[in-house]
């Protein structure tokens, strides 16, 4: 069963149930406000603030360096903080850089303002993801869990707000943009609390050599990974409009509950407990194997309904004008089933340093995905129902596929997951 644990585990246990009861509850803000907010705003205008989020969530997987990761292997707190604040001193670097492009697309396309908006979210995001890391690694499970319901609540309020009281076409990306920068001041000053130190160049080079295999390998990985996840949503908007866009984001924000509730929650909660049975040389193929079972049973409850009634789903929620998401949804279950009970332990292979085995799979799943998709469009165009059914289906082969290596990594050498970063 998924939350069956060996003895001696009962502080993982607890952590994992803290982070799906608040994940329940913050999802749960977002199911109430989805009615409110698919009245409010039209798909074409979803659409537009798909393809930001999109964009900021993209950047801000590899802003830091993927040194977020790096935290759950530091030895102490002590390094765990020096590890967090490299984290940021990457991200702002990182930010700088990519500066300059924004700029341009203020004079070169009307769209600077969705660049500008999505480069902020992306610091911002680069900086919570390594503040919950942080959280995570000293046990603040409940902590955790707490900011991400005030997250969810804050957000649904200003946006629903924004457009109530401004009658703004884009509330919905100034208020992701405000929640999401007044998130990470509110945990760094009142969760981690705000200390005046400064990491040096020097301090950094330190880590960054300490910690160099996700770096080299993992910051690329983790980039295809996440583009080759959004890129629908910029490729249907370049190809079919922003509506098809709005549509195929929100049946996929629908559809990624149990992903955001459970899926992701396990991920966290799994690395730490890998890690922690990495550094003793502990067995960790039994514990993946019953949570991956728990995950297939629940899977298979959440989204059965969708299977059967997905149109009906959505004109309820949001409207007749929604009915495209509905259909949408029901192609994209064979994928998102198969993430969900796959994609939480791919962490695994971070933890045995096998950086180079995810960053293959991630090259070649961008690389599939995408000519599948263009392909499809090339042979029959303005059909994007056989695009999104194309995508869903190559990812659901290609994820399946990664069942085999997952399992053929049985024992964990106790000093193997740090042989990559040294």
């Amino acid at each position: 069963m998924l939350w069956a644990y060996e003895k001696g585990d009962f502080l993982i246990r607890k952590g994992l149930f803290s982070l799906l009861s608040s994940s329940a509850g913050s999802q749960f803000i977002s199911l109430l406000a989805a009615p409110i907010l698919l009245r409010q705003y039209s798909p074409s205008q979803f659409g537009l603030y798909s393809f930001m989020t999109s964009m900021a969530t993209i950047a801000s997987v590899v802003m830091c360096g993927r040194l977020d990761m790096a935290i759950a292997l530091a030895e102490n707190s002590f390094q765990a903080r020096r590890v967090l604040k490299a984290a940021n001193l990457v991200s702002l670097l990182t930010a700088t850089a990519l500066a300059p492009l924004v700029a341009v697309s203020f004079i070169l396309s009307d769209q600077g303002v969705i660049f500008l908006c999505a480069l902020v979210s992306a610091i911002a995001l680069a900086f919570f993801q390594a503040q919950c890391a942080f959280l995570l690694r000293a046990g603040k499970f409940g902590s955790v869990g707490n900011v991400r319901v005030i997250n969810a609540a804050l957000l649904a309020v200003v946006q629903i707000g924004i457009g109530m009281l401004f009658k703004m076409t884009r509330g919905m990306l100034l208020g992701y943009v405000v929640v999401a920068i007044g998130m990470v001041v509110v945990v760094q000053v009142y969760v981690i609390g705000f200390r005046m130190e400064f990491l040096s160049l020097v301090r950094l080079r330190v880590v960054a050599r300490l910690y160099i295999g996700f770096l080299r390998y993992d910051i690329f990985s983790a980039f295809l990974n996440s583009f080759s996840s959004q890129v629908p949503v910029i490729l249907f908007k370049l190809m079919f409009g922003d509506a098809v866009a709005g549509f195929y984001s929100v049946a996929n924000r629908m559809l990624t509950l149990p992903v955001s509730v459970i899926g992701a929650n396990v991920s966290q909660v799994f690395y730490q407990a890998a890690a922690e049975r990495s550094r003793s040389g502990a067995e960790i193929g039994p514990m993946m194997r019953r949570w991956m079972i728990g995950l297939f049973v629940i899977g298979v409850l959440a989204f059965l309904p969708v299977l059967i009634r997905g149109e009906w789903l959505f004109i309820v929620l949001g409207g007749s004008k929604w009915a495209g998401s509905g259909s949408i949804a029901k192609l994209l279950i064979p994928w998102l089933f198969v993430h969900f009970v796959v994609s939480p332990f791919f962490v695994s292979f971070s933890v045995w340093g096998k950086l180079k085995t995810m960053l293959a799979f991630n090259v070649g799943l961008l690389g599939v995905r995408l000519s599948v998709v263009l392909c499809i469009y090339k042979l029959m165009p303005g059909d994007w129902r056989a695009c999104v059914l194309g995508y869903s289906l190559v990812s659901s082969i290609l994820y399946l596929g990664m069942i085999v290596p997952l399992f053929r990594h049985r024992e964990l050498e106790k000093s193997k997951a740090q042989q990559c970063f040294n």
